[in-house]
């Protein structure tokens, strides 16, 4: 396995509880900067694997690179749990403090204010973080998990979790920042809906088993159903299989996986003198790739 072409390389990764088998021989590779999304049931063992990137938790067997090296100290990585964890007692601000102490940072007041204003919680400074309402707690997680210090890699446990609307528009906004400064950030979540507009790459787990990895680009993962006018000759087969992906094909009836637009697919047909019937794009989401994966 070429360990050193990606960020993380998770290499046959297994997990065992006594008899109970929670990984069962997992392998990724997570490209540097890239937002990966892990996706599957309750129980699948999403959270054991990130307790394993983060080592909270020792392998059964296999092995976690860094780099290309097994030394996790190699990047900073920054941690947001599925469960809300912040200090009820202490103020917001308190809980920055605290946070930054306990990963060898200081803060300063304008690096607080800068952090209060990325996760929309200025004039909340002094309120007790219990007294906060759960997406505001969540925010303040965030901000202790994420921005106290730089970090190369993000590990995202459900960050949805407890959010309302206005949360999660802010959560997006925050994403498209992360893309910006291409953070490798690995992230699980329920909302599928959400997610596909940010990964990259993308895997499912099912009973501790890796059931599909695949990249994801919403914009190059346009699926058309094509019906020729004949069955498509080798020639023609050839010249479609340059245009796009074929991924299914029964007599003149071709499914087909491109970046291009459905204008731009009718004049490639056309230019190649390719007669076509009729040509419509598929619909294919990621709650749908889910479904069939996990069934």
């Amino acid at each position: 396995m070429e360990k050193n072409k990606h960020h993380i390389v998770i290499d046959n990764l297994y997990k065992s509880y006594g008899e109970k088998k929670v990984l069962n021989g997992i392998s990724l590779n997570i490209s540097k900067g890239s937002f990966f999304g892990v996706f599957g049931k309750n129980g699948a063992g999403k959270s054991t694997l990130f307790k394993h990137i983060l080592g909270l938790v020792t392998p059964t067997d296999g092995n976690i690179y860094f780099d290309g090296e097994q030394n996790r100290k190699k990047i900073s990585i920054g941690y947001l749990p599925e469960n809300v964890s912040i200090y009820g007692h202490l103020n917001v601000v308190d809980n920055l403090k605290v946070a930054a102490l306990s990963s060898g940072n200081d803060l300063d007041e304008k690096s607080i204010n800068n952090i209060l204003d990325k996760v929309n919680l200025k004039g909340s400074e002094m309120t007790l973080s219990k007294s906060l309402s759960l997406g505001m707690k969540r925010r303040l997680q965030f901000a202790m998990a994420t921005m106290i210090k730089p970090v190369d890699l993000l590990i995202l446990d459900e960050p949805t979790n407890g959010m309302d609307i206005n949360g999660v528009l802010w959560l997006k906004e925050y994403f498209k920042e992360l893309k910006k400064e291409k953070i490798t950030t690995v992230v699980c979540s329920h909302s599928l809906n959400v997610m596909e507009e940010f990964i990259d790459e993308y895997c499912i787990i099912k009973d501790g088993v890796l059931v599909k990895q695949d990249n994801w680009k919403q914009d190059n993962n346009r699926k058309y159903k094509v019906i020729m006018e004949k069955t498509a000759s080798d020639k023609e087969e050839n010249i479609i299989s340059k245009i796009g992906k074929i991924v299914k094909m029964e007599d003149s009836n071709i499914e087909l996986v491109t970046d291009k637009s459905m204008y731009e697919l009718v004049m490639e047909f056309i230019n190649n003198d390719i007669v076509i019937k009729d040509i419509e794009q598929i619909n294919n989401d990621l709650e749908k790739i889910f479904i069939e994966s996990v069934n």
